[in-house]
């Protein structure tokens, strides 16, 4: 290899860095918020025509840049999520879902671990440990593992697995875990008494359980998360993962280590968080919309709603 070429690839390698250290996976791909591109893409272009007007290559410039951060980003004015779905919402233009209610939906901690949120999005976040409990009519799932939740800088599996168990939360039998009969009335309890509150509440008490100087808001029927991290959570999991957290913390367990469980633990689920209807093992290609619907991989295996069709836990 020739001096040339090495310096190319270095050249290659560190523009691959600086892209990756400006994209912002959990608002792009699947997980665009259309509102967020349009509006964005509105105000660059119109503020390279204001540029162009006095030079021409001011806005060349600033459309560009503009479109870059956009398709690296998702947005390019900061905060444009809190603001650009209820910007565009009286308009009467279909922009399409955000994110798809069905499937696509973040994970309370998602917020503060520093990786993209989205729970079905194919190869997002850090790879699923490989312990692969299971337990009659449950599917292969490690309570312990964050599954794109945390990535180094959150509680440990084992520490989750043994703060679970110590809490009375999972009990094993045999090789297999479960939910404790008590935890498992709690848990259904608490879901009923968010399911009856109202939106607002439902995402201040989730903004709570996924962490400090988190913020939540409502955006049509789907949950925005605001923190290190934006995630986007549809009202199943939101109802969830909100109720986990809650439990785990009133029982003891250290906020970071309720966070980290709240998704695995959406696996024992036996009733939808949303309508009480019944939860089976089934496909994409099943519940939600087939191989032209919302998902790329129709054959996925998830845990979904009979009745309503919502999936509450995604295998990767």
């Amino acid at each position: 290899m020739t001096d040339a070429d090495g310096d190319e690839r270095a050249a290659a390698r560190r523009v691959r860095e600086a892209v990756d250290a400006v994209s912002r996976p959990e608002h792009t791909g699947e997980n665009r918020c259309l509102p967020c591109a349009a509006v964005n893409a509105l105000g660059v272009a119109v503020v390279a025509l204001l540029l162009g007007r006095r030079r021409r290559a001011l806005g060349l410039l600033a459309a560009v840049i503009g479109g870059a951060a956009i398709w690296l980003r998702g947005y390019a004015v900061p905060g444009t999520p809190r603001f650009a779905p209820r910007l565009v919402e009286p308009l009467p233009v279909e922009f399409g879902p955000d994110h798809d209610a069905v499937v696509d939906s973040g994970s309370v901690a998602g917020v503060t671990s520093g990786l993209a949120a989205a729970d079905d999005a194919d190869g997002a976040g850090a790879d699923e440990a490989a312990a692969n409990d299971e337990r009659p009519d449950d599917p292969a799932v490690d309570p312990a593992d964050p599954g794109g939740i945390d990535d180094g800088d959150g509680p440990s599996p084992e520490a989750t697995m043994e703060a679970l168990l110590d809490s009375g939360a999972l009990v094993e039998e045999g090789e297999t875990l479960r939910l404790t009969d008590d935890f498992r009335t709690a848990l259904r309890e608490r879901i009923e008494t968010l399911r009856a509150c109202g939106d607002g509440e439902l995402a201040e008490r989730a903004a709570a359980v996924a962490g400090e100087d988190v913020e939540g808001s409502v955006h049509d029927d789907r949950i925005l998360l605001d923190g290190r991290r934006d995630a986007w959570l549809s009202r199943p999991i939101a109802l969830a993962e909100t109720a986990v957290g809650e439990l785990l913390r009133e029982r003891g367990v250290d906020p970071a280590v309720a966070r980290s469980a709240a998704r695995p633990l959406r696996a024992f689920l036996e009733t939808c968080p949303d309508c009480g209807g019944p939860i089976r093992d089934t496909t994409l290609r099943n519940c939600c919309g087939g191989p032209g619907g919302v998902s790329g991989n129709p054959e996925r295996s998830v845990r979904a709603c009979a009745d309503c069709d919502a999936v509450v836990f995604t295998e990767r």
